[in-house]
């Protein structure tokens, strides 16, 4: 994305005053929700990413973790190679940014990203890293808020619609099957497999 982050060397790279605005206004969220417990996932989307995933030793990444609950949840469910990252570090979350994802590609068989995807400051930028660290059949669970009561601010960025919205926007960049949704009112959830 030319207007936010110009590829330099990743320690010297220079960012616009908007994406710097930007990163201020997702700092300032994500610290006031920094206790706050992850978006439960539902049963039936768990079922079918345990199907799915096969084995125990599937690597899981929690984009927006905020705190250790999250990646806690997947380890209690018997995964042991999760990674969690936030923009705002704590213990047992490391630094990332959904633009700019520091993992090799195909690097993982599940990514959840439950009230995250909404904050991106370049939406396609973000999905194409989620396609390049996702292996190929690997999955994507997201969830974000929608219908009349979204609003726009410098923190929530990005109605994303239905899942089958969702769905089709992801498409723009890689395939992406969707495996399983739920939408209501003020919320959609989505579980995709990436190809």
């Amino acid at each position: 994305c030319g207007a936010c982050i110009h590829d330099a060397e990743p320690r010297t790279r220079r960012m616009t005053l908007a994406y710097l605005r930007y990163l201020w206004a997702q700092a300032r969220q994500s610290w006031s929700k920094r206790a706050k417990s992850p978006h439960r996932i539902p049963d039936d989307a768990l079922r079918i990413i345990a199907r799915e995933l096969g084995t125990r030793r599937a690597r899981i990444l929690c984009l927006g973790a905020r705190n250790r609950r999250e990646p806690d949840f997947w380890r209690s469910e018997g995964y042991s190679e999760v990674i969690a990252v936030d923009l705002l570090p704590s213990r047992g979350v490391s630094y990332g940014d959904m633009h700019r994802l520091h993992f090799p590609d195909a690097t993982f068989d599940l990514i959840a990203a439950s009230h995250v995807l909404e904050h991106a400051f370049d939406p396609g930028r973000a999905i194409k890293e989620i396609c390049r660290v996702l292996r190929p059949g690997g999955m994507l669970y997201a969830a974000w808020p929608t219908g009349p009561s979204f609003v726009r601010t410098d923190h929530d960025r990005v109605d994303h619609g239905s899942a089958s919205q969702f769905r089709a926007y992801v498409a723009n960049f890689c395939r992406a099957e969707l495996l399983w949704r739920e939408d209501a009112a003020t919320e959609s959830k989505a579980l995709l497999r990436i190809r």
